[in-house]
């Protein structure tokens, strides 16, 4: 067995292997330690296939699956390393009849562990009760997703569907199928971990009496396959027999694949539970429920129990619509004049606009629509119940307390009625969602500005007053609405949308002369064109947005300007000195705002951001440290901002070539990104395309790919097959494949982002820039000179005219035109293109940046090519110096080993 663990005691054992409880040495705990013999696999397909569902599984953390720790060979198999679940296996605790509450629960849970391996791609094949266990502690995990399945009555099933055995056989096992003792994971006799058959070409897999009808027909499995099976253990769990009756296999399978149901006996099941077990015994998988998350939603949701707890409250609650604007009621109020304002959420977010957004979810077909929806409503509920609370609060301090003037109601009122049109035009954008839109709903709804700056009062006095006019004011709030929506829309990727709305709002801003109406306007403006790539405009836009804001006296919007102002100059256009100066400017503006911990990090985040460029590290990794901080002592622990601050503090980490560092906080990132009810999909690709990109620099080229794979399948799974940030992952696996040799395969993924990006960017968007270089690099390892030159002149000519001639960007593209003459051997020519890379980083990033040593290594390179060796010793021991600031010893010692070649 595995130096790891130490065998306490055996389990129990099937055909294939034994489940063992073991001690894992490594992490001090007790562990079900899993061994199934492969050695019959002469070709180890089995084995591999074990080891790579294993290792998948093993990625996925979610209280209702039970854990796998860790998978390896060994003693002539393959080993999983489990937790050991103190409980009862699902099985047995059918043994009695349970209450349907009660069934339903565990089921429920069950679901979402289900629905959480299908987010990921892992389909299960064997669901039933025996593979479920509810802990000591009431929680319910599933377990054995497609691992170590013994050979036995399950791998019988051949591509006909019938069982090798005779029908007295089939009928003898079928009858006693769920009566033998076996072994849980738990340790106690229960159902066996080791009595489902493998997968082996040619096969079917499944128990027969919880198989669906594709599993009987050799038909290709999917989410919707464990869904029936699903559906047959919840009937069985609720009736106490299964829906399809059959003492023969034959039998069985007739049934099943003809939809022939027994009538359900008496029972006090009620019909809305009934009907979820039915509807996913569909024959057909495309009339079953869409995923196993509408199951859930329906679980969750006791109509009976909602019934209940409303008339119990009707004396008491003030009902508006239902959803968000039911269940609020001003239980303490002195007086009726501050009631009812739940109303206001009628049209905003009521039971109409949450049917509105479920059925947008839903029709995307995206098997986490459901968990999505489930997230938006948590938020939005409690963001409404907020807003009413407060709006109540404020009308009782003026009307009912007497402690709070008019004019500041009238200003706090105007301040909530501005965030309800922010809820407004959020729930448009839901109601209209894409599949990228369902991915990213948790971040966009926790976007929502919070409602805390309505009561402030001294923040609320601030701003130069609200026209008074009444025509005037209409249009001001007006201009607002439309504001909002801007905002919602641009936060949802949809820029076009975002600047058709922008035009005339910003025609009517300066129309009205409003100033902080302007100064937001103007920064949605600057924002919008930084996200599309218009860099210059977007500085002009900060700028003017900054003065605008002073002028109306709103100090948060004057600081997010000056904060964007940094952010453009330094890390768009890489004008370091200048971003640094204007940061001090934008300092003084946050800390003038005062206590506002979210301000302070969007700061600390783009200076961090800066730093890195500059090669600071020290300092970048102080700014994001404080970023994370700051962001968990605000946020709630799996907001997504909390998983990217710990993301960025991976970057400078790889930046700083502390790649096992890097590693750990972009695994603690997913972590945190895949804990939420309805995680950010598009962040956890970034987050796994940045640990995949350390794997590499770390060299570890094969988990990378296989990092870089799962990233793929994550966004074209939310995302679709044509999202930018494929093109990106394409990208970085072409630099994956590039470094282990692979120039044909890495020449097709630089192609396949170059055509996307020039097909949605531009033909003269940057990043085409940074597809041509690396297809020079490609092109220059194939011996294919003339054309690797022509790519990275593309690439230099791009860069030049959208970043500018100091961009940092440029020595790169000089560095490859360089080595294209070193090859034509004209080192002449080549130490001027250096020598001019090395004054464009000497600008851009100063003599003493690490960077700085590359030129000049080509410099040298030149010298010595030319047969002029002392002339490549000082730049050689600049670069030598530069190199040991540094933290990559193998480049630090290729510079010295150049530096003794040129003092021979």
């Amino acid at each position: 067995m595995h130096d790891r663990f130490e065998v306490i005691e055996e389990l129990g054992a099937g055909g294939m292997g034994v489940v063992y409880r073991a001690r894992d040495r490594q992490l001090g705990r007790d562990v079900a330690l899993k061994l199934v013999h492969t050695d019959e696999d002469p070709d180890e397909t089995l084995a591999a296939r074990l080891m790579r569902e294993a290792q998948a599984l093993a990625q996925l953390s979610h209280p209702n699956v039970v854990a796998v720790y860790d998978v390896g060979r060994a003693d002539g198999g393959v080993f999983v390393a489990m937790e050991l679940v103190a409980g009862e296996a699902g099985d047995e605790w059918l043994r009695e009849r349970r209450p349907w509450r009660e069934v339903v629960r565990v089921f429920r849970d069950a679901a979402r562990g289900l629905a959480a391996a299908h987010a990921v791609g892992l389909v299960h094949r064997d669901f039933k009760p025996a593979n479920l266990m509810i802990g000591a502690d009431g929680r319910v995990r599933v377990l054995d997703f497609g691992l170590a399945r013994a050979a036995g009555f399950g791998a019988a099933v051949r591509d006909s569907g019938e069982l090798a055995d005779s029908d007295e056989q089939e009928t003898r096992k079928l009858e006693a199928a769920e009566l033998e003792p076996n072994v849980s994971m738990s340790g106690k006799p229960s159902a066996s971990l080791l009595d489902i058959a493998l997968t082996r070409d040619g096969a079917v897999v499944g128990t027969p009496q919880y198989m669906a009808p594709e599993q009987f027909v050799g038909a290709p499995y999917d989410a919707r396959t464990d869904q029936f099976s699903f559906c047959i253990a919840l009937y069985k769990a609720l009736y106490g027999v299964r829906p399809f009756e059959g003492k023969t296999f034959g039998e069985l399978k007739q049934n099943v694949v003809h939809g022939r149901m027994r009538t359900p006996p008496e029972s006090d099941v009620p019909a809305w539970v009934r009907e979820v077990a039915v509807r996913g015994l569909e024959v057909d998988p495309e009339k079953r429920w869409p995923s196993m998350d509408a199951i859930i939603e329906i679980l969750a949701r006791d109509p009976g129990a909602r019934r209940r707890r409303i008339a119990l409250a009707a004396a008491a609650v003030v009902l508006a619509g239902g959803g968000a604007a039911a269940a609020w009621a001003m239980t303490h109020d002195k007086s009726a004049v501050c009631r009812g304002s739940e109303r206001e959420l009628t049209g905003v977010w009521d039971e109409p606009r949450r049917g509105a957004v479920l059925a947008a979810f839903t029709k995307t077909g995206k098997p986490f629509a459901n968990d999505a929806f489930a997230a938006v409503t948590q938020s939005l509920d409690s963001y409404a119940r907020n807003w009413v609370a407060m709006r109540g609060e404020a009308c009782e301090a003026t009307r009912v307390h007497g402690t709070q003037s008019q004019d500041l109601l009238d200003l706090r009122i105007a301040c909530l009625q501005r965030r309800l049109h922010d809820v407004g035009a959020m729930v448009d954008v839901l109601a209209s969602a894409d599949g990228e839109v369902v991915a990213r709903a948790s971040e966009l709804t926790a976007q929502l500005p919070p409602l805390d700056a309505c009561a402030d009062t001294e923040a609320l006095r601030a701003p130069v007053r609200r026209p008074t006019d009444a025509k005037t004011a209409a249009r001001v709030d007006a201009a607002q609405k439309t504001l909002a929506a801007v905002l919602a829309q641009s936060q949802a990727g949809h820029y076009p949308a975002a600047q058709k709305l922008l035009a005339p709002l910003l025609t009517e801003a300066t129309a009205l002369g409003w100033r902080p109406l302007e100064g937001e306007v103007l920064l949605a403006a600057a924002q919008l064109a930084d996200s599309t790539g218009a860099y210059p405009d977007a500085v002009k836009l900060f700028k003017d947005a900054s003065v605008a804001a002073e002028a109306g006296r709103d100090d948060e919007t004057a600081a997010l300007a000056r904060n964007g102002l940094v952010w453009v100059t330094g890390e768009r256009l890489g004008k370091y000195d200048e971003a640094q100066d204007l940061a001090r400017d934008a300092e003084a503006k946050v800390e003038r705002v005062g206590h506002n911990d979210m301000l302070r990090a969007d700061l600390d985040q783009k200076m961090s951001a800066l730093f890195v460029e500059e090669g600071k590290y020290a300092e970048a990794e102080q700014r994001s440290q404080r970023v994370l901080e700051l962001r968990q002592k605000t946020l709630k622990p799996d907001d997504p901002r909390i998983a990217s601050a710990l993301g960025d503090l991976g970057d400078v980490s790889s930046e700083l070539s502390h790649y096992d560092a890097a590693i750990d906080y972009y695994r603690r990132a997913l972590a945190v990104a895949q804990k939420g009810l309805a995680p950010d999909l598009s962040l956890i690709s970034s987050l796994r395309v940045n640990l995949a990109s350390a794997l590499r620099y770390k060299g570890a080229i094969g988990d990378a790919l296989e990092e870089f794979d799962k990233a793929r399948e994550i966004t074209e799974r939310a995302l679709g097959p044509d999202h930018p940030q494929l093109a990106t992952i394409a990208l970085d696996t072409g630099a994956a494949m590039l470094d282990a040799g692979r120039t044909g395969e890495a020449l097709a993924q630089f192609e396949k982002a170059r055509d996307f990006f020039t097909r949605t960017l531009g033909a003269d968007h940057p990043n085409v820039g940074t597809t041509e270089y690396r297809i020079g690099e490609v092109e220059l390892a194939q011996g294919h000179v003339d054309d690797a030159a022509a790519s990275f002149q593309h690439a230099l000519d791009i860069w030049q005219a959208k970043l500018g001639p100091d961009h940092p960007s440029l020595a790169s593209a000089l560095d490859g035109l360089a080595r294209t003459q070193l090859a034509r051997k004209h080192p002449a020519e080549a130490v001027v293109l250096y020598q001019r890379a090395l004054a464009n980083l000497e600008k851009a990033l100063g003599p003493d940046h690490a960077e700085v040593a590359g030129p000049l290594e080509g410099i040298a390179t030149c010298e010595l090519a030319l047969g002029k060796p002392k002339l490549a010793i000082p730049p050689l021991e600049r670069a030598v110096a530069l190199r040991e600031k540094g933290d990559d010893p193998a480049a630090t010692a290729s510079a010295k080993a150049l530096l003794a070649k040129a003092r021979k």
